[in-house]
């Protein structure tokens, strides 16, 4: 069951397809299996709240089971499921490569607040792949090694506006000229002072860095006057990974 009536509670969604793969995975058959997800992370917005639903299924039937999997197999089985599973799975902060399931830990995000701004229409993640490969073919490795040394510097050194200036999204160059909310929510996290401004994943959503609490919430206040969905969160500076897994 699900609280989001318009998220399928059937082998579509990804906890469904979670539970049955941590099953199989375990050689077990005959089990009964609920799960009722409480959604608050927004649906299409390129937030992957498919692939957090998924990863928690997985991390908490493998925790109710005893531990019968680690982390690889776990991660092996969300693979199969989503990209983004694996890295849900482990936690922290990571440097991905291949399809997201190569990854390798990195120095922790330092201290930040996070605007979350989301308005207008969902965005289909496959659509967007495909509006990436009508652009670009297979020429997507183009700036990604410049930009990963970039990040993954200024990670090194806890610098947030180092960190921010260094952010990029190349789903940005076919979403951004089309979808006019997340457009304008960037140009007016940046107006209101964030460090550095987003598109989250293939979008919509779009987040902004901030090094203050008071001028994120400020922001956040301003930005929902004409912006549908806005939240606050923080960066943690610690990377959780729990030892059991």
């Amino acid at each position: 069951s699900c609280s989001e009536a318009a998220l399928p509670c059937d082998a579509r969604n990804l906890a469904h397809r979670a539970a049955v793969a941590f099953f199989n995975g375990c050689n077990i058959y005959d089990f009964t299996c609920r799960i009722d997800i409480q959604k608050n992370i927004p649906m299409a917005a390129g937030l992957a709240g498919g692939s957090t639903d998924a990863a928690a299924v997985l991390r908490g039937l493998n925790a109710l089971s005893g531990h019968p999997l680690d982390t690889d197999a776990l991660c092996s089985l969300g693979a199969a499921i989503g990209a983004d599973v694996p890295f849900c799975i482990r936690g922290g902060t990571l440097y991905t490569e291949q399809i997201g399931d190569v990854m390798v830990p990195c120095y922790p995000m330092p201290a930040a607040y996070i605007v979350i701004a989301l308005g207008g229409r969902g965005v289909s993640t496959p659509t967007a792949y495909r509006m990436l490969d009508d652009r670009y073919g297979c020429d997507l490795d183009r700036d990604f090694a410049d930009v990963s040394a970039l990040l993954t510097g200024a990670l090194h050194r806890k610098s947030l506006s180092e960190i921010s200036s260094s952010l990029y999204n190349v789903f940005e160059d076919v979403i951004l000229p089309v979808h006019g909310d997340a457009r304008r929510a960037k140009e007016m996290l940046l107006k209101y002072g964030a460090l550095g401004a987003l598109m989250s994943g293939s979008g919509p959503a779009v987040f902004g860095v901030f090094d203050d609490e008071a001028a994120a919430q400020s922001a956040a206040h301003r930005l929902r006057e004409t912006i549908d969905r806005v939240f606050v969160c923080t960066a943690s500076t610690l990377c959780f990974i729990d030892p059991a897994l």
